[in-house]
């Protein structure tokens, strides 16, 4: 069975943003991911579209740095591995996959990827 991979989303007040970051996660060609969404602001939209998704872990804060929110979902995180990506970030369909193949072929302990801007 492939390893659980816990994928961190943090997000601030950015819903239609945050909905495409999660999209992304969840288009993922590698399937066994735990979903984590971390909010420094619990705002009604947001909390409504997360009722209606019980099968993410999602945890709200009265602290909305960035670091403090990505601590918090790393503590509830089952994943052997773990992987963080802002509301305003969007993954290729592949990068976990490839990720995973890379610490499979590698006697690694971390793994960064490069960027894409799009407008």
């Amino acid at each position: 069975m492939s390893k659980l991979v816990s994928a961190i989303i943090t997000t601030h007040n950015r819903f239609a943003l945050f909905k495409k970051a999660l999209d992304s996660v969840k288009n993922q060609t590698y399937k066994n991911i735990e979903i984590i969404v971390v909010t420094g602001n619990d705002n009604e939209a947001l909390k409504l579209y997360m009722q209606k998704h019980p099968d993410i872990i999602y945890i709200t804060s009265q602290n909305s740095h960035p670091n403090v929110l990505r601590n918090l979902g790393t503590e509830r995180a089952s994943g052997k591995f773990i992987a963080f990506l802002d509301d305003d970030d969007t993954w290729m369909n592949n990068k976990i996959a490839l990720q995973m193949e890379c610490f499979q072929l590698n006697n690694i302990a971390l793994c960064y990827t490069g960027k894409n801007i799009i407008n």
